[in-house]
């Protein structure tokens, strides 16, 4: 996987692409859960990280290459979720981002701005 930009995420997803294949049997369905697995994860290690002090950096996996920045990109659906549901997305009300809606948004902007730096998108 030398010429891959995320061999670690190429790699993850292929392995976990048969024990997830009886609840998510739909290929397509699956990648986009992985790609928002991926996010998510970014997103929530970038906020651990500037918690301690260290700036707002995350892994960056295949949801950032693998498809132009559009509509549908995972980045954009996160969006449109976070913009529906407000304080109470989901993952907001779990307690993550301190249950903040602007800490969250802070932490995307900042993440996102870093590896579209890449120039991957």
């Amino acid at each position: 996987m030398d010429r891959h930009y995320a061999p670690v995420s190429d790699y993850l997803h292929d392995v976990l692409r048969n024990p997830f294949r009886d609840i998510l049997p739909d290929d397509t369905l699956y990648e986009r859960y992985f790609d928002k697995f991926e996010y998510l994860r970014a997103l929530i290690h970038a906020d651990q990280l500037e918690k301690l002090g260290h700036g707002v950096w995350g892994p960056v996996g295949r949801f950032a290459w693998k498809q132009p920045m559009t509509e549908t990109h995972i980045v954009n659906e996160i969006d449109r979720e976070v913009r529906e549901s407000g304080a109470d997305w989901p993952p907001l009300s779990a307690g993550l981002f301190d249950k903040s809606l602007d800490r969250l948004n802070v932490i995307r902007d900042k993440y996102d701005e870093s590896w579209r730096r890449l120039g991957w998108c």
